[in-house]
């Protein structure tokens, strides 16, 4: 094999090596971005309440609220146990 072809033949590999490069790298950007979607509303919206505590008999209730951008949770407490809590998404662009 000629110099010249061998020259070719390594620019031509090169040049398979450079596309597998850009491909694999659009195909990890791609997938960064799908993951960038599902990781930013990746929680489920919940509540409970427990069925068995009066909140009617507690001496003191106690409530917590955190309102955020994203999302905002809320706890209720009876006499220093939980009676309730929320966590729900509330950003403008929320589903």
């Amino acid at each position: 094999m000629r110099l010249w072809e061998r020259l070719l033949l390594r620019q031509k590999r090169g040049n398979r090596r450079v596309a597998t490069v850009q491909a694999s790298e659009e195909a990890e950007e791609r997938e960064m971005a799908e993951e960038a979607k599902r990781e930013f509303w990746r929680w489920t919206e919940s509540n409970w309440r427990d069925p068995d505590l009066k909140w009617e008999e507690a001496q003191i209730i106690t409530v917590g609220i955190d309102v955020g951008s994203v999302s905002s949770q809320a706890v209720v407490a009876a006499d220093g146990h939980i009676y309730a809590y929320s966590n729900m998404r509330t950003g403008s662009d929320s589903p």
